[in-house]
């Protein structure tokens, strides 16, 4: 699987350590998002084809983040905590699944 990693810190190194050791590919790596390190991000999705993107940034930037993966086409597991429940579910309204639970969430 090719997977776009967004917010490298320890989750994110985490999570890319084992996603390399089970074989899949890492096409781009993303530190966070502000301000104008959302070209990166949208750069990234265009330019890797990922398969999905993993985000892991803070309660701030994931909205806009998802939202920013979303609109390029590519499904998201979300693991960044504290943001509203309900910006969830809006980012979610033209999706045909959804899974949601209150410290995780996978949108594709």
């Amino acid at each position: 699987m090719r997977v776009v990693l967004i917010g490298m810190g320890r989750m994110g190194q985490s999570i890319q350590r084992v996603l390399i050791e089970r074989g899949h590919e890492v096409v781009a790596t993303i530190q966070g998002s502000c301000g104008d390190s959302q070209m990166s991000l949208v750069d990234a999705l265009d330019q890797s084809c990922p398969d999905v993107a993993i985000e892991f940034t803070t309660a701030r930037s994931a909205p806009a983040n998802v939202e920013t993966i979303l609109s390029a086409g590519v499904g998201v597991v979300s693991g960044t905590t504290g943001w509203d429940t309900q910006m969830v579910l809006r980012l979610a309204e033209d999706l045909t699944r959804i899974f949601h639970e209150c410290e995780f969430v996978w949108l594709f």
